[in-house]
C-alpha cells in the first residue's frame, strides 16, 4: 500500500493492493493477538485436512466434465449430489432436489435401450 494510503482511517482504505492481495484480510489478522491468529491458522488446517478426507471419499462418486476450452473439471454424479443435499437438508438444498431428481431421471431415460 502507498505510504499515503496508509495513514487514511480503515474505512477509506483501498480492500485490495495493486497485486490483488486482499488487504481487509490482512489488516483483519493483524488486529488479533498472536495466539487467536495461530487458533485461526490451526482452524483452517483442520478444515483443509477435513476437505481433503471428504474428496478422496467422494472422488469414487464424482466424473469427469468438458467445461469448455480444454478445461475438464471433477464433478459429481447427480445420484451422490441428491443424497448429500438430502442429508443437509437446508433450505436452499432442498429448493433444488426437485430439478435435480428430474435431471437424474432424464438421464436415465436417455440411457435406457430404446428396444
Amino acid at each position: 500500500m502507498p505510504p499515503e494510503e496508509q495513514d487514511l482511517p480503515p474505512e477509506l482504505q483501498p480492500d485490495y493492493s495493486e497485486d490483488g492481495v486482499d488487504l481487509s484480510l490482512v489488516r483483519w489478522m493483524l488486529s488479533l493477538t498472536p495466539a487467536e491468529r495461530l487458533q485461526v491458522l490451526e482452524q483452517h488446517s483442520a478444515n483443509l485436512e477435513e476437505m481433503r478426507k471428504l474428496n478422496a471419499d467422494l472422488l469414487p462418486h464424482s466424473v469427469e466434465q468438458d467445461i469448455g476450452d480444454g478445461i475438464r473439471v471433477r464433478v459429481l454424479n447427480l445420484e451422490t449430489l441428491i443424497s448429500l443435499k438430502e442429508d443437509l437438508g437446508r433450505e436452499k438444498d432442498r429448493a433444488i432436489l426437485t430439478l435435480l431428481r428430474q435431471t437424474l431421471e432424464a438421464q436415465r431415460r436417455q440411457e435406457r435401450p430404446v428396444c
